[in-house]
């Protein structure tokens, strides 16, 4: 079992990879879980994105880099929150929810953001634009990694042997002592072979003042005319052997037939001067910051590409280039699909006149479409669905977890170029969404029955549990229509999941019907005795919590919340974790003295899962002030026969809750809400 990995752990993950840093095993794992103090977190978070955006020289491209970084992060994390708060993980591992989410989470939104975020002005103009350079790339039967391919840019631009390179670059330094050019060249062959640069190495190796003259750049001389421009152009592009194939691979024009024009001099005014400008960002002579920046991204990409590989493919080598045993590949056709079409969409809208959003979203989704892979794999991208995907894309996974993979092969997520491939790929497609329409018909015809009484005969009739449970969940029927629905799935062998599953769900509807209080605790009693008891044991204590309040034993009803929230720190239910923090705050300060250094994590549990309903959220007083008020008002419900307690009267519940000033001022509007008794 594992959980989805919270907002703040995929921030550090990002920060270890670029940074090289690391807070220590205790801090990390309190803020990579969510369990730090609050404002640490908040602070945590700010600290690691400022360091993110310096290291990646954010601010040296454009006034507003950093904030259009920190917009397009910050609405990327609220939309994986919203999935993450929904989703259940049943006994899923952390393998396969990690290349779950992958497929279906990080890989498309992070490509469609880049895509959106590269359109106005491209910030890596001087690499090579036909390739995805920062990503591992297929070449013959083996991969390139990113830092062999920044290396192989940095030493055409050097265009000299590395050794007469060495020395120009000792020569160039002011510090006559400086011993480092040797182990850099050996530094440079080893990041070639796959070696992962050390980051506190690169400012050694490329530092501010380090002078070198480029052999394989183009600098144009700003005293020439145009013609006499676009000759020395062609002169480079000759001295470097350079075909229209090559240059559509290196510079920012993909129509093949216009580079061919341009160097069969054929091109108009126009196209010279794009082709000349283009040419000279490629070849420009590179900053060693800008060096250290692409290196560093390069890094980056790269070591976080290492540590997946090793943890989803741990018997698969670094270089390996078959997408059918190095799955991660699929990861990689998926991110150029999604970023190209991003692209190639908006330049459609540029190209036509077209000023609609709506008509280059359109035209995306088509071509998405038009690749007949599972479109369930873009749901959490399609503008169309952008109001339900993030929920929707919750039910899926969780429909995924539940079905938990043990095998060792990782299922695919794309198909290879084999006909096997593409027929078993197919092939599971199409018996999947027929499945998918053959279900709805077979639900549609069993609600229908059941609704025009014809309830024994429809159930007798019907032996798949997800059919029965939904139907014991739509609203309208009788009461005695539910009471056989539940009769029939507990008739079915069902895996312990789906009984607990039922089971849960029965005894909610119980205790929301008042059923008698030996009634409930027979129910519990049977539940703690069932072998699936462990895999719904959250919402199970939370629930057995609930009803133990009812009873009037608080201090068991805490102790129960308690176990539930260490249970829902080893899988994900859902917004369990913030339904049980709010029940037990509330619980706790119905009873005892708020306590703020005890009960902080109650207060950020209730943010982080948004399960703080209409309450201030401004200080932990006033969340206890709105709480009090639910425990009496909604959570207290106690069973018949049990004697009712009072609130408190409101001085000592004042002196429990520390108000004073406007916090008791807040508190006294919220306790005209409270039913006196």
């Amino acid at each position: 079992m594992a959980t989805i990995p919270t907002p703040e752990a995929i921030f550090y993950a990002v920060y270890q990879s670029l940074c090289g840093s690391d807070y220590g095993s205790v801090p990390k794992k309190k803020y990579t879980t969510g369990t730090a103090e609050l404002k640490s977190q908040l602070e945590k978070t700010e600290e690691i994105l400022d360091a993110v955006f310096r290291a990646l020289k954010l601010k040296e491209i454009d006034d507003r880099a950093i904030e259009a970084a920190k917009f397009n992060i910050m609405n990327a994390a609220m939309a994986y929150k919203e999935v993450e708060i929904s989703t259940f993980t049943f006994e899923a591992g952390a393998r396969q929810i990690i290349w779950d989410l992958l497929g279906y989470l990080y890989v498309p939104g992070v490509a469609r953001i880049l895509a959106n975020w590269n359109l106005e002005e491209p910030m890596d103009k001087d690499m090579p634009s036909g390739r995805f350079w920062y990503l591992p790339e297929v070449e013959g039967t083996s991969l390139k990694l990113p830092v062999a391919q920044v290396v192989d840019w940095y030493l055409g631009l050097l265009g000299m042997p590395l050794e007469k390179f060495a020395a120009e670059r000792m020569e160039g330094l002011a510090d006559a002592e400086d011993n480092t050019s040797e182990s850099m060249i050996r530094s440079l062959y080893k990041w070639k072979k796959g070696t992962l640069p050390k980051i506190d190495i690169l400012d050694a190796y490329f530092p501010d003042e380090m002078a070198i003259k480029y052999k394989g750049t183009f600098e144009l001389d700003a005293g020439l005319i145009e013609d006499e421009q676009f000759a020395k152009a062609l002169e480079f592009v000759a001295a470097k052997s350079l075909t229209a194939e090559a240059l559509q691979m290196e510079i920012n024009i993909s129509d093949l037939s216009r580079i061919q024009q341009v160097l069969d001099r054929k091109a108009d005014s126009s196209e010279r001067c794009n082709f000349v400008d283009r040419l000279e960002y490629r070849y420009a002579a590179p900053s060693p910051a800008r060096i250290r920046q692409r290196l560093l991204l390069a890094r980056m990409v790269q070591d976080g590409y290492t540590r997946l590989r090793k943890f989803l493919l741990p018997d698969v080598a670094n270089d390996c280039a078959d997408p059918e045993v190095n799955k991660l590949l699929q990861l990689i056709q998926q991110f150029k699909l999604i970023y190209n079409l991003t692209t190639e969409a908006s330049i459609l809208k540029g190209r036509f006149g077209v000023d609609t959003q709506n008509t280059e979203d359109q035209w995306f989704e088509e071509r998405l479409q038009k690749t007949m892979l599972d479109p369930e794999v873009f749901l959490s991208i399609l503008p169309s669905q952008r109001d339900i995907a993030n929920l929707e894309l919750s039910k899926i996974l969780s429909q995924r977890f539940q079905k938990s993979v043990t095998e060792n092969p990782l299922p695919n997520l794309l198909h290879s170029e084999s006909k096997d491939s593409m027929g078993s790929y197919f092939g599971g497609l199409k018996e999947k969404y027929e499945k998918q329409q053959s279900g709805q018909t077979r639900f549609d015809k069993l609600i229908t029955n059941l609704e025009n009484g014809n309830v024994a005969k429809a159930l007798a009739e019907e032996d798949r549990y997800d059919m029965l449970f939904a139907a014991v969940k739509h609203q309208g029927m009788q009461r005695s229509t539910y009471d056989e629905i539940f009769q029939r799935i507990f008739e079915l062998e069902l895996p312990d999941y789906q009984y607990m599953d039922a089971w849960l769900f029965q005894t909610e509807c119980f205790m929301d019907g008042n059923a008698p209080k030996k009634m409930v605790d027979l129910a519990f009693k049977d539940a703690k005795a069932h072998a699936g008891y462990d895999i719904w044991k959250g919402p199970l204590l939370h629930l057995e919590g609930k009803h133990l309040v009812n009873c009037n034993d608080f201090n068991s009803a805490i102790a129960c919340f308690k176990e539930a929230e260490k249970d829902c720190q080893k899988r994900n239910y859902g917004p369990l974790r913030g339904l049980v923090a709010r029940d037990l705050f509330a619980t706790e300060i119905a009873n005892k003295k708020l306590s703020v250094n005890n009960q902080e994590k109650y207060y950020r549990d209730i943010i982080n899962f948004g399960t703080h309903g209409d309450a201030e959220l401004a200080s932990i007083e006033e969340l206890a002030a709105y709480l009090s008020g639910y425990f009496w008002n909604e959570l207290y419900q106690p069973y018949a026969g049990v004697p009712r307690l009072r609130p408190r009267s409101e001085k000592k519940t004042q002196e429990l809750l520390g108000l004073t000033g406007p916090k008791l001022h807040i508190w006294l509007g919220e306790r005209t809400k409270v039913e006196r008794i």
